[in-house]
């Protein structure tokens, strides 16, 4: 073998460990960004689930809630119950009405005039003061 055959293999041999000196830290490096990776990978997970129990404490009480209300009001029987109580109320609220415009001595009048409306009530207020019918 010739020295430049020599020289030529010293240096083909320093280039492979060069190479292979290279590759192990390349594998070593992505080994690394790897385990960063898993690392980081596992926090967001945790992050997630925290963020979803989080969601989950917070919202389910609310959700909760919302469907107990709505089905609440949503039931046959409360919104039966509601629509008689609000009739009776209804009937109520009129009777008493009607009772305390007749304590007052009252009429409801229904007119399509204003002017008739006028005339009609300047009449009865004199009526009511003077004991006599205002002329018109």
């Amino acid at each position: 073998m010739s020295s430049s055959q020599q020289r030529e293999l010293s240096r083909l041999g320093n280039d492979a460990e060069a190479i292979e000196e290279a590759a192990k830290q390349s594998v070593n490096t992505y080994r690394t960004q790897c385990q960063t990776y898993a690392i980081k990978e596992k926090k967001y997970e945790k992050q997630q689930s925290r963020i979803v129990n989080t969601r989950t404490a917070i919202l389910s009480p609310l959700d909760k809630a919302i469907h107990d209300r709505v089905a609440h009001i949503t039931s046959p029987k409360i919104l039966y119950d509601t629509i008689v109580s609000m009739n009776k109320n209804g009937a109520n609220y009129g009777k008493s009405m009607k009772d305390i415009l007749s304590s007052m001595k009252m009429e409801v009048m229904v007119v399509s005039e204003p002017e008739e409306a006028e005339k009609e009530v300047k009449s009865k207020v004199a009526l009511a003061v003077t004991g006599t019918k205002k002329k018109d």
